[in-house]
């Protein structure tokens, strides 16, 4: 005999099937691993569970999970088995989807890895000729100034060597935040993260104390509040600091409308 299920599962007719030696249609790559599957039942192992394709009569292939069982006779010999089969199809396409959707997400980290890659070498390479180009206008300023305090010194008034030890001490920080922090971002991005608990309020103040201009130059207020220590690379961190320091009009704009901000600079 043969539940309509089964009939149902195969396309088949129970006239068909009853009295038959019905065998589902595999595949041919299914055959060996079938047949593979049944001989390793044995008296220690009566049991199992397999996976299979089986081609229907009009052609269509479907999965069905089959838990058979062997039974043997006196002598050890199997004298039968026994199998109730369960329909997979659905799973097993989305099993299938689901692998082809990973190798087109993997295909495309490789081509945006790729892609970040080649950018961050074009990054570098314009990293480098930037201050390599800036080194030698800003040591020219430097040296011009420097022969100005030193040649005509005496003849300028206090005013105007402020000015000139002024300009000369904007050249430098040119060169330490500029050019040497072009350098380090450089070297960074091809580096990994070096966490570590950071101080954030001591690192702004720090950061603050080195980008607040002299005197005479405009009045700027730089208001720190208490920030909370965090996890980070205290490099990039610093340069996070600088960026907003130095454009207080993004600290504003992150702070939002009506919002007690932590860190605020105001230039007058």
């Amino acid at each position: 005999m043969a539940n309509e299920a089964c009939c149902r599962f195969f396309d088949l007719g129970p006239r068909t099937v009853a009295g038959s030696r019905f065998a589902p249609n595999l595949p041919p790559d299914e055959a060996d691993r079938v047949a593979a599957h049944f001989r390793s039942l044995s008296q220690a192992r009566p049991a199992g569970t397999l996976d299979q394709r089986v081609v229907l009569p009009g052609g269509r292939e479907r999965w069905v999970q089959w838990h058979d069982r062997a039974f043997f006779d006196r002598d050890g010999a199997i004298t039968e088995f026994q199998s109730v089969g369960r329909d997979v199809t659905d799973r097993k396409e989305a099993e299938t989807a689901l692998s082809v959707l990973t190798a087109e997400l993997e295909r495309r980290v490789e081509e945006r890895t790729a892609e970040l890659r080649a950018a961050n070498r074009d990054l570098e390479s314009f990293i480098h000729s930037v201050s390599h180009d800036l080194r030698a206008p800003l040591r020219a300023i430097d040296g011009y100034l420097g022969i100005l305090t030193v040649q005509h010194g005496k003849g300028l008034s206090a005013d105007q060597r402020g000015l000139a030890d002024r300009g000369r001490d904007g050249v430098h920080r040119a060169g330490r935040f500029i050019i040497e922090g072009l350098l380090a971002l450089s070297r960074l991005s091809r580096q990994p993260l070096d966490l570590e608990w950071v101080e954030t309020g001591d690192l702004a103040r720090a950061v603050a104390g080195e980008l607040v201009p002299g005197p005479g130059e405009r009045r700027v207020e730089v208001e720190i509040g208490d920030l909370p220590p965090c996890r980070a690379d205290r490099e990039m961190l610093s340069h996070v600091y600088q960026n907003l320091i130095s454009n207080p009009s993004q600290v504003h704009a992150n702070a939002g409308p009506g919002a007690d901000p932590a860190l605020v600079v105001e230039r007058r």
